[in-house]
């Protein structure tokens, strides 16, 4: 048994010798006692064991095994004199794994995300030096997938805007600086809603292709907003122009609806057709 030890100890003192340049380092313990030679005989054992099987799994290439070394100390010994370290190489390894073959937009491989790139800022923010700010950081992503989001939906896009470009040249339809169309159906004679009011109206949606998305009338229901806030802009617009009792036809463009984002039946970049009802101001 004692023999057994002491050729351990041998082979541990050689691999401590390939570990010395790393950041950690086999501490040397004396074999004092019982539980100082289990402890050192079941580690010979693990060694033994990793030797073997993680080579066979192809987990390990034992003529760089002072890499595996180091990677073993650091764990080892880190976690508990240095919590910090042993988490963040904990998240580390975790976000290693999340980065392989990680694609900026999902199923298309050819925007990967640069790993080099992304560790680069993640490093910089943590040490209060980051090229971008959190709020320019956030802009410049939304901006990078609403542009990748257009390019994607070009041809619809395309038709919507194909569509308000014709709309606008009947002599009906106005248009304001925000580029809302609308046509007056019937003028109403009531005060007309100004800024956080609640009103009641009564309306129907459709996209240009004449697709209905949603009626207050087939539900027999008006709908309440407020004026200053809760609905799409281009209804923020229409509802403090229109006098009470009015029915008007309003065209919103997407950027006045819901952009690039899907809405439960509308596609992204949809133009927006509503007739709306102004039916009163809820005092």
């Amino acid at each position: 048994m004692k023999k057994r030890i002491f050729m351990g100890l041998v082979a541990l003192s050689a691999l401590g010798l390939v570990a010395c340049n790393n950041s950690k380092k086999a501490k040397k313990v004396e074999l004092k006692s019982d539980i100082d030679s289990v402890s050192y005989a079941i580690g010979v054992q693990n060694a033994d064991q990793m030797l073997t099987y993680f080579p066979m799994q192809g987990r390990l290439d034992t003529t760089n095994i002072d890499q595996f070394i180091k990677g073993f100390l650091d764990g080892v010994y880190d976690t508990t004199e240095d919590p910090e370290y042993a988490f963040g190489k904990q998240v580390g390894s975790e976000m290693k794994e999340n980065l392989k073959d990680a694609n900026l937009i999902p199923n298309d491989s050819t925007l990967k995300v640069n790993k080099d790139a992304f560790v680069n800022g993640l490093i910089e923010t943590l040490n209060k030096k980051g090229a971008f700010s959190s709020e320019e950081a956030v802009e410049y992503t939304n901006k990078f997938f609403e542009s990748y989001q257009k390019k994607s939906h070009a041809d619809y896009i395309a038709k919507q805007e194909k569509f308000l470009e014709e709309n606008k040249q009947d002599s009906l339809v106005k248009v304001t600086e925000s580029g809302l169309q609308y046509k007056v159906i019937t003028e109403g004679n009531g005060e007309i809603p100004g800024e956080n009011m609640t009103v009641k109206v009564n309306y129907r949606g459709t996209l240009i292709d004449g697709t209905e998305f949603d009626s207050s009338y087939k539900r027999n229901e008006p709908f309440e907003f407020n004026t200053s806030g809760g609905v799409i802009p281009a209804w923020l617009e229409a509802s403090k122009m229109m006098p009470v009792g009015s029915k008007w036809i309003i065209y919103c463009p997407a950027e006045l609806a819901y952009g690039g984002r899907e809405a439960g039946q509308i596609p992204a970049f949809s133009t927006l057709i509503f007739e709306i009802e102004m039916l009163e101001i809820v005092k």
